[in-house]
């Protein structure tokens, strides 16, 4: 029994009492009070040791200790360290750290340790905890329990490394165990158990590796446990099963995050009825994983909820990938997972089942995706699933995710798929099969592939768009639903949503019957030359329902549009047509016969007067002749009748030609100054006739008189100058429809003659001026500014006869 001072020489016998000599290989040895040293350089052996079997003891290691069986806190109230710093320890028996008591383990500065087995708080009520700080720990053949029916505590640190056959963390019945590993590695060449039958914790920080074949975190009944892996480099790995909730009556809960993983062969959340496991995988490189491994049957498989109940939640890049997923498996099982946040997602290179032969939740919202090769729905007699895009039905819609799969397949038992999202162009294009239902509540969703499931679709809310085909089950479309598309879609229901094709002209074929009630309404859309249309295969009901026209911009023919052909018949008519675009002078009507039903357009106007009829008459006879008319026309008041007539147009036209037929006039006018037959005077005397013969020549007679001829002195050019304008009035005829009018003309036009004969001159003119024509109860002419530019000759001749 040691008795020497504290921090004694292990090595100096008079430290010892009773046989008074130092241990030796075979001796037990008993230290029970402030312990002594295996100095560095030195060896200590020991048999059997007891490190505080009723005080508090401790025993510091910078050298070497060999032992065979270790107890550290024997009884209730001892409390006994071991220290190794540097130093190594060999332990060759079995290692009891908290028997009873309170026992602890601190390996650092590069210690070396090992140890048979090792058991932290092996009996209810004591307390074991060992630190591993950049030291190595070796376990032989036996196990490491953490908190056996005691409680324990295994800390890896600063590049520690333990490894061993296997690990327990919470043992048995009362017993706990927490261990936790921080840029360390634990090493398990067998199974490890987070909670066996007591409660485990295990913490796996940044930088932790643990890895071990099997690992069960709630295995036996009444375990409560949980595993953390959190931070970049943070892992379990491992080469069999993971399992979160074995037996019945367990739970456990599993967080995985900021880039932790967890990866084994297969996985399971609730594995057996009963138990219950729950995870979490959240941030981005956040990963749960199942390979697969040929040597070993069913590897890649992943369940939430094997036999028990399974959640999971992947959120915020969070990823699960594997072979084949299962969401409620066996008949007693029921599985929820939730799938959110761009960059989450679950992918599996083979299937996923959503309820496969139990109850089975998949909810994928907000950007996540889900990626395999089929998605199996309530794949057995019995069993339940519901894919959720967006929100469970009845929930507020959130943002949709994605669904990557060649096929949704539906199987014998209960399955849908809820549409309850909030995105405005979603499309689903897998293949959906089987005797299942669709549940469309929000959202605009589009479904392209070739559908062939049983079940019917039910539109609550939202748009469902229909490119693909749904003909073989009931189609219902209640109150402020709406059913759009050019696809094929079976019996149909309006109950009072709406029925709205898509883009002007689009055909919906209804391979059944279609029916709608009275408080349901038919949404056209109409360009000049086509309008949407229903073609159903069996018997329209029309039930009264409201028909609403929408027109696209265009020039418009008075013709009929077919809106809906039934092959089985007609069965009533719709209630009202209101159309909301058109101009008020276009009407639309529906007419009807028995496979048909029929929008028609016609044109009229409420003219006032003579004018405005003969204009309202023109145009309603062309449109409803079969003649194209503008839209804008239908919209014409008895005012713009009127000026449709075109009184302003044609009268301001004439005004411009009266104008032109002024600045003429005074071109042409021979009393312009100077511009008359008489030769201009010369500036010296007289003009003359005749050549100045002889007093006898003017007796001459009048037929052989001299040609005239111009006075030499007399000038060959002339300008001039003239204003020329005026103004009417025309009184209007309130029957007729005309109006009184007033036209104005002013201008000034200018010219240069050149004489070339006494009676032959040519020139050129221009003018400038202005016109302004209006009506009392029309439109004003804007005035116009005109320049014109004119050239001119004139000849005449003069005949003189002689005196009689």
């Amino acid at each position: 029994m040691w008795n020497g001072a504290a921090n004694g020489d292990w090595a100096n016998d008079s430290n010892w009492v009773w046989d008074n000599h130092t241990p030796g290989a075979s001796d037990t040895a008993r230290i029970d009070s402030a312990g002594p040293l295996i100095a560095a350089g030195t060896t200590g052996a020991v048999d059997t040791l007891f490190v505080s079997i009723s005080n508090a003891a401790d025993l510091s290691v910078a050298g070497t200790l060999n032992s065979g069986t270790v107890t550290l806190g024997y009884n209730s109230a001892a409390s006994g360290t071991l220290s190794v710093s540097g130093g190594s320890w060999t332990n060759s028996g079995n290692l009891y750290i908290g028997n009873a008591g309170t026992g602890a383990v601190n390996l650092t500065n590069s210690a070396i340790a090992s140890s048979y087995s090792a058991n932290l708080g092996a009996v209810s009520g004591g307390s074991g905890s060992v630190i591993v700080d950049d030291a190595n720990w070796t376990i032989g053949n036996g196990r490491i329990i953490v908190g056996d029916y005691g409680s324990g505590s295994l800390t890896l640190r600063n590049g520690a490394t333990v490894s061993g056959p296997g690990g327990i963390i919470g043992g048995n019945v009362g017993g706990s165990g927490a261990v936790t590993v921080s840029d360390s590695n634990w090493t398990n060449t067998g199974n490890l158990y987070v909670g066996n039958a007591g409660n485990g914790t295990l913490t796996v920080n940044a930088g932790g590796t643990v890895t071990s074949v099997d690992g069960y975190v709630g295995t036996l009944t009444g375990s409560h446990s949980s595993v953390t892996v959190s931070g970049p480099g943070a892992n379990w790995s491992l080469s069999g099963a993971f399992v979160a909730g074995y037996q019945s009556g367990t739970t456990a809960d599993i967080v995985i995050s900021n880039g932790g993983v967890i990866s084994a062969v297969q996985g399971t959340l609730g594995d057996l009825a009963g138990a219950s496991g729950t995870m979490l995988v959240t941030g981005s490189g956040s990963v749960w994983s199942a390979f697969v491994n040929p040597a070993i049957a069913y590897t890649g498989y992943m369940n939430v909820g094997l036999d028990g109940d399974g959640k999971l939640t992947v959120q915020n890049g969070g990823g699960v990938s594997g072979y084949q997923f299962y969401i409620g498996n066996n008949s007693t099982s029921t599985g929820t997972v939730t799938l959110s946040g761009a960059g989450s997602y679950i992918s599996m290179t083979n299937n996923l089942f959503v309820g496969a032969d139990g109850n089975g939740t998949l909810t994928v919202s907000d950007g996540a995706l889900v990626s395999a090769k089929a998605i199996k729905i309530a794949y057995s007699v019995g069993s339940s699933g519901t894919l959720n895009i967006g929100a469970a039905a009845g929930q507020a819609p959130a943002a949709a995710g994605t669904i990557s799969a060649n096929q949704i397949i539906f199987g014998a038992g209960t399955g849908a798929l809820v549409l309850n999202h909030t995105d405005d162009n979603y499309l689903v294009a897998a293949n959906i099969s089987g005797s299942g239902q669709v549940l469309v509540e929000n959202g605009v969703t589009t479904l392209s592939g070739s559908n062939t499931y049983t079940g019917g679709t039910t539109v609550s809310g939202g748009r469902l768009i229909v490119d693909g085909s749904i003909a073989n089950g009931l189609l219902t479309v209640n109150s402020g639903a709406v059913l759009s598309g050019t696809g094929t879609v079976g019996d149909t229901v309006m109950n009072g949503g709406t029925l709205a094709l898509g883009n002007p002209g689009q055909t919906l074929t209804v391979s059944g019957n279609l029916s709608f009630t009275a408080a349901s309404t038919y949404m056209i859309e109409v360009t000049p030359s086509a309008s949407d249309r229903v073609n159903v295969t069996g018997t329209a009901t029309l039930g009264g329902a409201a028909v609403n026209a929408t027109f696209a911009a265009g020039s418009y023919v008075a013709k009929r549009y077919t809106i809906l052909n039934a092959t089985g018949g007609r069965v009533g008519s719709f209630s009202s047509l209101v159309s909301t675009n058109l101009p008020t002078n276009f009407a639309s009507s529906l007419s009807y016969d028995a496979n048909n039903a029929y929008l028609d357009l016609s044109l009229s106007y409420k003219p006032v007067n003579t004018n405005q009829s003969n204009v309202a008459n023109a145009l309603s006879g062309v449109f409803n002749a079969g003649g194209k008319m503008p839209v804008a026309f239908g919209a014409l008041t008895p005012a713009g009748l009127s000026q449709a007539a075109g009184e302003t147009s044609t009268g301001s036209q004439q005004t411009t030609f009266d104008a032109v037929n002024l600045f003429m006039g005074a071109m042409l006018d021979p009393f312009v100054a100077g511009r008359n037959d008489q030769v201009s005077p010369s500036a010296g005397g007289m003009s003359s006739y005749a050549e100045e013969r002889g007093p006898r020549d003017a007796y001459a007679m009048f037929t052989k008189a001299m040609p005239v001829k111009a006075d030499p002195l007399a000038s060959s050019w002339n300008v001039w100058a003239t204003g020329f304008g005026g103004s009417q009035t025309t009184d209007g005829n309130s029957a007729t429809g005309s109006n009184t009018s007033t036209s104005r003309i002013y201008g000034v036009a200018v010219g240069a003659d050149y004489r070339i004969a006494p009676n032959t001159i040519a020139g050129f003119a221009m003018s400038g001026g202005g016109t302004t024509f209006s009506v009392a109860k029309g439109a004003r002419a804007a005035p116009i500014c005109s320049r014109s530019a004119l050239s001119h000759a004139r000849a005449s001749a003069v005949l003189i006869s002689p005196p009689r």
